[in-house]
């Protein structure tokens, strides 16, 4: 499949890869991995939708930015969505790209996207007493950042510990071969970039910034999570104005690897919902379309 190249306003380039035509879906990855992971999405729903799957600085065949941080992604994709002149768009973001989404939406500067999906993510991925639901192992702040030190100090094995747990432990234990693909995915990123995108996650709280978000949202996690409780998703739902939660039991962190037939129907569906819902509030009707 082709890729194209954006050459960004700062002098870097955003690659991506786009298949079909119709109501665009945009998906945004997760941390140091890059678009190919939503391969069954291009494969499965490009016939009924254009499917525009970039890679963020510091991922994939886009370049690096060792300044990279959650901002300039989100600034990244503003520009990639004008340069395609997207509207209406879909927007799925996972895990970190989740996070991207939200400073783009609570910012209510990007009146493109007509519609959100997160997938298994936290507003705020450290934990502190009073928060109880970022990353499930319970670390807090200090202990989030000092994960920068063994990132930088031997990559190759941190990869090997980390990206087994993003998938439900049945999943990584019968499909070595996916473990196997993602893990040299995530091997290629560029560490300097990965670190400060780290570090720029962990700073961020969108807890507050949820109620601001105004287009329908559909919020999707994995049953078997080994990085967020369900608690988690459930808090995101009830802090969207207006918005579902759904659930994919079998699958991890990643359900659209681990579950992609279910979660492509829960995209399909939500972006019809979505469509119908702007078309008959376009012609002035007062008719609700659910979105789920």
């Amino acid at each position: 499949m082709q890729v194209h190249h954006l050459q960004l306003r700062d002098g870097g380039k955003l690659a991506w890869r786009e298949a079909g035509t119709g109501v665009p879906l945009l998906f945004i990855h997760g941390w140091s991995v890059d678009g190919s992971l939503f391969s069954s999405q291009m494969a499965g729903l490009s016939s009924g939708f254009r499917v525009i799957c970039p890679d963020l600085r510091g991922h994939g065949l886009s370049d690096a930015s060792p300044q990279a941080n959650v901002d300039m992604l989100a600034d990244d994709l503003q520009e990639l969505i004008g340069h395609l002149g997207l509207r209406d768009v879909i927007a799925i973001g996972w895990s970190l790209g989740a996070m991207v989404l939200w400073r783009m939406l609570s910012a209510g500067r990007l009146p493109a996207i007509a519609g959100l999906v997160t997938v298994d993510m936290s507003p705020m991925i450290h934990n502190t007493p009073d928060w109880r639901l970022g990353l499930m192992d319970g670390r807090d702040y200090d202990k989030a950042t000092s994960a920068t030190t063994a990132m930088s100090g031997n990559w190759p094995k941190m990869v090997l510990q980390f990206v087994p747990r993003i998938f439900s432990r049945g999943f990584a234990d019968t499909n070595p071969r996916t473990v196997s693909d993602v893990v040299q995915v995530a091997r290629g990123g560029d560490v300097a970039s990965l670190v400060a995108i780290w570090h720029s996650m962990v700073d961020q709280d969108f807890r507050e910034d949820l109620a601001r978000i105004q287009v329908p949202a559909l919020v999707a996690y994995g049953g078997e999570s080994q990085l967020y409780h369900s608690e988690t998703a459930q808090f995101v739902a009830r802090e969207l104005p207006v918005s579902d939660l759904i659930e994919f039991a079998r699958s991890g962190h990643t359900p659209h690897v681990e579950e992609p037939d279910q979660f492509n129907k829960a995209i399909e569906v939500f972006a019809r919902g979505v469509s119908a819902q702007k078309t008959v509030t376009a012609n002035n009707h007062s008719i609700k379309i659910a979105t789920s």
